[in-house]
């Protein structure tokens, strides 16, 4: 494969990962509560606008193999995209996790006699 198709292919992953992650979401959301509804929603936007800036980024990949230079180009533009989108869906699974007793990660459940 060579490195214009790869990168075709990772944007291509990429994105449909991004679609899966939206649709997802909601759907464990569902028949949650209110306000646990709309702050997922809030999220599942943010993954869909990264996804549609991926899929423009897709667009604008030049045919005559000089791929690279644009998508470093393009990927300075998404970054804070990219990084709001993860800060945001992290965000959202702590305070999820906080409103179900959850531990999160690396911590120790909580036993109750």
């Amino acid at each position: 494969m060579d490195e214009q198709t790869e990168v075709e292919e990772q944007l291509r992953q990429s994105t449909w990962q991004l679609r899966i992650s939206h649709d997802h979401l909601l759907k464990v959301v569902e028949g949650m509560p209110t306000f646990v509804r709309e702050r997922a929603q809030e999220t599942a936007d943010h993954l869909m606008a990264f996804h549609t800036q991926l899929r423009g980024l897709s667009a604008r990949l030049p045919a005559n193999g000089d791929a690279l230079a644009s998508v470093t180009d393009y990927l300075a533009e998404l970054r804070p995209s990219i990084e709001r989108a993860l800060r945001d869906l992290d965000l959202f699974l702590k305070e999820l996790h906080e409103m179900l007793g959850e531990p999160a990660a690396g911590e120790e459940p909580v036993l109750i006699n």
